[in-house]
């Protein structure tokens, strides 16, 4: 054995360890103060926690419906069974406290990273795996939605380990699980709702291309999606789940009207396009991110360094196969053009949904879909970098570690302070000083038109229950209105 050899071999090993140091120190950190970082509760939060508690505590959800499939909170949209039920099981073991609600969703992120890595392991290696375990657990597309309770990002689990069982079905069992975890996608996140069937037709082509998946294994898979869609189809043409689309589409008269347009195809097709557009802009990608705090911490674009840097390697490695100077295969002999085809087109197709609405654009969440595609993108890149230069799995590793510190320092030294106005601080701190029944009649008052803040306080620092709290603050604001007060 050279001394070349010998060094890159214990370099690729020492890389390895360090990885993994990252990996598990990172996912550590991210259960990390999850009740006071981000400090106090926004509102999506607060209600998820209400209906949640109601369910486990009353078999009813905020508004006395027993067990719904979807529970509607009178504004945003209704809170699905996706994260409803895995909820009501979590929080019989956690309690209710807004750092249980966040940890729920911190869990089903990390289930997603465990499923990267075996998805990459399922397409090429335990290499290709380990990159995409590396680049998810410091993206900072997700590290805020991995620490608040939002349950949109319970979707891309679902994305990840539907793609997982599609690319190793060797049984037909597997291809049924697939398809109920895409359908379930679904109902995770509205936007997925357009998203998911429209990958479906590039994801099942490049399937077939590896090989083994004929019209039966196919027809199984739309099957089973289209079996476990089905009370999510009949809400939707209900039009129980698209008030929340109606009021923030390009469609909607009232947005049309406040920026001039009539509504013609011409207008419709302009707005579609600069709104596509806005989401390749590069301070969102490489700079700032999305502008809204609670998406991000404002330091960082979507992209983390080392996904840049897989970007990067992944451009030069296909002009070098463009050239013929190296050949890149995944396992079964697939073409790598034809896997890296496939992420792109789901990448842009996973923006669709966002270029749609008309609000917080660029906007990192809408087009969260897209997120294990970009890891598969950009983790390619870095696997197929380092199998041809050995010393590029210890760069991309360094890399990373100092990514991962200025992500971290920026988070928990910055960000809670600059933050706390989006997570209405002041309404626990109001709670946490208050200490007569005075202090609580004042919180209601104040309150009384913020029925989620009003209810979860009470329920979790006065002892109250779920129907009593909905009755008191009913009554509260019959009263109030029958004398005067606004």
């Amino acid at each position: 054995m050279s001394a070349i050899t010998f060094l890159n071999r214990w370099s690729v090993r020492l890389a390895l360890a360090l990885g993994l140091f990252i990996i598990l120190a990172v996912n550590i950190l991210r259960f990390y103060n999850l009740n006071d970082i981000p400090y106090g509760a926004q509102v999506d939060e607060l209600a998820g926690a209400v209906t949640v508690q109601c369910l486990a505590t009353e078999g009813i959800d905020a508004h006395k419906r027993s067990w719904p499939l979807f529970s509607d909170l009178n504004f945003g949209s209704p809170k699905p069974p996706t994260y409803l039920y895995p909820a009501v099981l979590w929080t019989k073991v956690f309690g209710y406290s807004i750092g249980s609600f966040r940890a729920l969703i911190a869990f089903f992120f990390l289930l997603a990273l465990l499923g990267l890595f075996f998805l990459g392991r399922a397409l090429a290696s335990y290499e290709y795996g380990f990159w995409l375990l590396l680049l998810g657990s410091i993206s900072p597309w997700t590290w805020n939605f991995s620490r608040v309770s939002f349950e949109s990002l319970t979707a891309v689990t679902f994305i990840v380990w539907g793609l997982f069982f599609v690319f190793n079905s060797g049984r037909l069992r597997n291809l049924v699980v697939s398809g109920i975890l895409f359908a379930l996608a679904m109902y995770a996140y509205p936007p997925v709702r357009m998203q998911m069937p429209l990958m479906l037709l590039p994801i099942l082509l490049y399937r077939s291309s590896r090989g083994g998946f004929a019209i039966r294994e196919t027809l199984i898979l739309l099957a089973a999606f289209l079996v476990a869609a089905l009370p999510l189809v009949w809400q939707i043409l209900g039009g129980q789940l698209m008030t929340r689309f109606n009021d923030i589409s390009i469609f909607s008269k009232e947005y049309l009207a406040s920026v001039g347009r009539t509504g013609s195809w011409d207008d419709l097709v302009k707005l579609f396009v600069w709104n596509y557009g806005a989401h390749f802009k590069p301070d969102y990608l490489f700079l700032t991110g999305d502008v809204n705090y609670i998406h991000s911490t404002r330091r960082f674009g979507i992209l983390s360094w080392v996904d840049v840097l897989g970007l990067l390697s992944g451009v030069v490695v296909m002009i070098l196969v463009f050239f013929k100077l190296v050949q890149v295969k995944l396992q079964e002999g697939t073409d790598a053009r034809r896997f890296i085809a496939l992420l792109v087109v789901c990448i842009l197709i996973a923006i669709v949904p966002a270029a749609l609405t008309n609000e917080g654009l660029p906007h990192s969440l809408r087009t969260i879909g897209a997120w294990p595609f970009v890891m598969l993108l950009s983790g390619w890149g870095l696997w197929q970098g380092s199998r041809l230069v050995p010393a590029f799995n210890m760069a991309g590793v360094v890399l990373s570690g100092i990514f991962a510190l200025a992500l971290l320092n920026v988070y928990f030294r910055e960000y809670p302070q600059k933050s706390r106005g989006m997570f209405g601080f002041w309404t626990r701190e109001e709670v946490m000083a208050a200490r007569t029944e005075e202090d609580w009649l004042r919180f209601m008052y104040r309150y009384r038109a913020q029925d989620y803040h009003f209810r979860y306080y009470l329920m979790n620092n006065k002892g109250l229950g779920c129907s009593q709290t909905r009755d008191m603050w009913f009554t509260l604001r019959d009263y109030l209105a029958a004398h005067g007060a606004q």
